[in-house]
């Protein structure tokens, strides 16, 4: 990402506007732009927002994902939350740098990956991801959710208690599995971001299509922000409609993102998100 075009997005300060939105499935549609995110770019400028990226990408990947959105008209990121919440980047002097504090947040549960892997070995239907997959804090499987006989989540946490360890345990699209701290997730995150940057629930906007999007979309709507779960959401996504504060879009992609925009105030009343077809 370079530093002149990087320009308008950068910089998380208090008092700012930040839409901390998912990538994949939700500015990203099959690895490239989504319909709407041009417009979508047009309006965070217009509400001088800040965008921060959370995804289960490793950092080489959302830099990439980042570089790809930027070129298509939004603004460069100010935040990367990569795996899944259990990294922080900042952009800072003209660069990502990690968040050492969230770090050390993590490392204080005392997360063993080693023996996260080893706990789980025997468990039916579990393919380890590939090694750039995995890091410190979080062990990825690919999961057949009814190998064993009843849903994949379910043996993990039993094997996991089974052998004393404590995890948050992260399901989405019926495929992917990821063994975290029991502080890590998007949503604390979020929570931490927000507690840096003094950031006001009023002026902070949340988007996500799938199961690892659940505590950010659940925690952003208990904080009183807009949460936005885009039309095109997985149906593991879709008992959301009864939590309190949830936004279910009608737009796919950027364009449901762009709803939470309006719902949020910040293009005035008269603004209209439009539809992607």
């Amino acid at each position: 990402m370079n530093e002149s075009a990087a320009g308008y997005g950068v910089g998380l300060r208090p008092g700012r506007r930040v839409l901390v939105s998912d990538v994949d499935g939700t500015l990203l549609e099959g690895g490239a732009p989504a319909a709407g995110t041009e417009r979508l770019g047009r309006a965070l400028r217009r509400a001088d927002a800040a965008l921060v990226l959370t995804s289960g990408r490793d950092l080489p990947l959302s830099l990439e994902a980042a570089e790809v959105l930027e070129r298509d008209g939004l603004p460069g990121a100010s935040g990367l939350v990569c795996g899944v919440g259990t990294e922080v980047h900042l952009w800072t002097d003209g660069r990502f740098l990690p968040d050492a504090e969230w770090s050390a947040r993590l490392a204080a549960t005392g997360f063993d990956a080693e023996a996260v892997r080893s706990a789980l070995a025997q468990v039916p239907g579990l393919t380890s991801q590939p090694h750039d997959a995995q890091s410190r804090f979080k062990v990825s499987y690919y999961a057949d959710p009814q190998a064993s006989g009843q849903p994949t989540p379910i043996t993990v946490a039993a094997a996991l208690e089974a052998a004393g360890l404590a995890a948050n345990i992260v399901y989405s699209a019926g495929l992917f599995l990821d063994v975290l701290p029991t502080a890590a997730s998007k949503g604390s995150a979020l929570s931490y971001l927000a507690e840096r940057y003094s950031l006001a629930a009023d002026r902070v906007v949340t988007a996500g299509d799938s199961g690892n999007d659940r505590e950010l979309i659940v925690t952003a709507a208990r904080a009183g922000m807009v949460a936005v779960v885009v039309a095109n959401h997985e149906p593991e996504m879709e008992d959301l409609r009864d939590v309190p504060g949830v936004l279910m879009a009608t737009g796919r992609h950027a364009f449901g993102v762009l709803e939470g925009i309006v719902a949020a105030g910040w293009l005035g009343t008269a603004a209209s998100p439009g539809r992607d077809g």
